[in-house]
């Protein structure tokens, strides 16, 4: 780490919470609040006392603005208020619903949750014309 650089804390093991309160610890991962899955991954308090992967909540439309918005990028907020649109769709990976994105390819139609496509190597950039663009394994050479 460089010289006068504070280090980096997932949320879950820093000392203190967003609001400079001592921090309970977690002997595991928490559960997501934005897909199913307990994996281990960069997580962020949410609004209400909760865990969001923080890939899920920057992939997902609707929590994404709460992040950019802050300069710690926490809490997420609007969990609870997320679109049936993404919290219904069914992971192509897994199996399972949640918040999922969509493979930016037009005329495709695949879905995944970001820590699953993450763990798959899906393509998953921010794209200077288009923001944040994900695509699935079959349209991964697509243009962004």
């Amino acid at each position: 780490m460089p010289p006068g650089d504070d280090p980096w804390y997932c949320a879950l093991c820093r000392p203190l919470d967003y609001k400079g309160q001592p921090q309970q610890r977690t002997p595991q991962a928490p559960k997501c609040e934005l897909c199913p899955h307990v994996k281990a991954g960069a997580f962020k308090p949410t609004d209400d006392g909760k865990w969001a992967h923080q890939m899920c909540a920057l992939w997902c439309p609707d929590t994404a603005h709460s992040l950019i918005e802050h300069p710690t990028m926490e809490p997420v907020s609007n969990v609870g208020a997320v679109s049936r649109k993404y919290r219904d769709l069914k992971c192509s990976l897994c199996g399972d619903r949640g918040c999922c994105v969509q493979c930016s390819h037009p005329a495709c139609t695949v879905a995944f949750h970001p820590i699953c496509g993450r763990d798959a190597g899906m393509k998953m950039l921010l794209s200077n014309e288009k923001g944040l663009v994900a695509f699935c394994s079959e349209h991964r050479g697509a243009d962004t």
